[in-house]
């Protein structure tokens, strides 16, 4: 069994992410973690889209193993 507690979600397209990850940007003093650098990319274009009140859509994009 995966134990989510050491994870984060990456508030760009909802992928979990260890809380361990490198792409991290910080924003208003929360740090929010990242599966890769395109979420982190798009993030940081409009941070407050992405930590607003979750009306905005998700951003998708296809994750290599």
């Amino acid at each position: 069994m995966h134990d989510h507690r050491h994870e984060s979600v990456d508030p760009v397209c909802g992928m979990r992410v260890a809380h361990d990850t490198e792409i991290r940007l910080e924003y208003h003093g929360v740090v929010y973690r990242f599966c890769d650098q395109a979420c982190a990319d798009t993030f940081k274009d409009d941070p407050a889209r992405w930590v607003g009140d979750g009306d905005q859509p998700g951003f998708t994009h296809s994750h290599q193993q």
